[in-house]
């Protein structure tokens, strides 16, 4: 069997004096009532097409003639005959019912790998600025922190900045150092900055989500970062406990950090901070290298002394008095 196609329903086919369609939709079973309905309401010139798709899929007519039966049916409970307005009506917010197959979707495609960067790419001054800046920053630094930020105004920056600028560098820092010094980013030209300055780096760049910032540090000093950490919370109120999240409020937290080929996570820098300045590691180092050699050393002092010689002496005596018995 066939499934017809169906033109456009046109109400106007049904006339008075024609056979009464709706008593025959109604008596008719539902495959007679597919052919009834494409005879008299689709204009008598169906056309045929296959009864399956090629994906297996199969729509009948008789899907159609359900449906105009569930109208019909609604029409004339209470004794009343389906009116002409019913189908008039339906055949305007049908406007097109086909007995046709929707095929799916093909699959979409792989997207294509991006292509190589263009070395002779001309760059606009503006960047070109800011990738010289970005990378004098990560090659002059041998220590510094992703920043990511929302809502963070210049204000609170330029608060930001200052608060930055009174901590006061650990006892043994050079005099002549290098401040911190904070900016703000743009990703993707600082990725590729990271890139070519510092590639061990690259694991931070696929960690940024959103605006961020970066702040340098003329060294790696515990104490002085664990200062910076403790300045960054205080930028930022916490919320308190129970509080409805707001998004309009500013945020600013650690991203990551690197330094001698590292990169850090948030939890790792924390870490980090806790530890004494490198001065102090020197010093316990030594220290601990020194402990053996100062107990050997203290040994043969003592054994240079009188207790040598008592220890001699003692073992003369002995040796006479086995001379003796024997």
């Amino acid at each position: 069997m066939t499934t017809n196609h169906l033109t456009r329903l046109d109400p106007a086919l049904v006339r008075p004096g024609r056979v009464d369609l709706i008593q025959l939709l109604d008596d008719a079973q539902p495959d007679q009532a597919a052919q009834l309905f494409a005879r008299f309401y689709g204009g008598g010139q169906p056309e045929s097409v296959p009864e399956k798709s090629k994906d297996g899929d199969e729509i009948e007519l008789q899907t159609l003639a359900e449906k105009v039966k569930q109208i019909t049916t609604s029409e004339m409970k209470g004794g009343k005959r389906a009116s002409m307005a019913a189908l008039q009506g339906f055949g305007r917010a049908s406007h097109r019912w086909y007995a046709t197959t929707i095929p799916h979707a093909p699959p979409k495609p792989p997207k294509p790998p991006a292509p190589p960067a263009d070395p002779n790419r001309i760059y606009t001054a503006r960047k070109t600025a800011l990738h010289s800046e970005y990378s004098a920053a990560i090659q002059n630094s041998p220590f510094f922190i992703i920043l990511g930020h929302q809502n963070f105004s210049v204000a609170k920056f330029t608060a930001l900045r200052k608060d930055l600028a009174k901590i006061k560098p650990s006892k043994g820092a050079p005099v002549d150092q290098p401040p911190t010094k904070l900016s703000v980013i743009r990703h993707a030209i600082f990725g590729a900055a990271v890139k070519s300055t510092r590639p061990q780096a690259t694991p931070l760049i696929s960690s940024i989500q959103g605006p961020a910032a970066i702040l340098t540090f003329p060294n790696l000093d515990p104490p002085y970062l664990k200062s910076a950490l403790r300045v960054i919370e205080r930028a930022v109120p916490k919320s308190r406990q129970g509080e409805p999240v707001d998004h309009s409020k500013p945020k600013l937290h650690v991203i990551g950090a690197y330094t001698e080929g590292r990169v850090f996570q948030s939890a790792a820098i924390q870490n980090l901070s806790t530890l004494p300045t490198l001065d102090t590691l020197r010093a316990q180092l030594v220290g601990l290298l020194s402990a053996p050699a100062a107990q050997i050393a203290g040994v043969l002092d003592q054994a240079r002394g009188g207790r040598l010689s008592r220890t001699l002496e003692g073992l003369k005596a002995s040796l006479e008095e086995n001379e003796k018995e024997g």
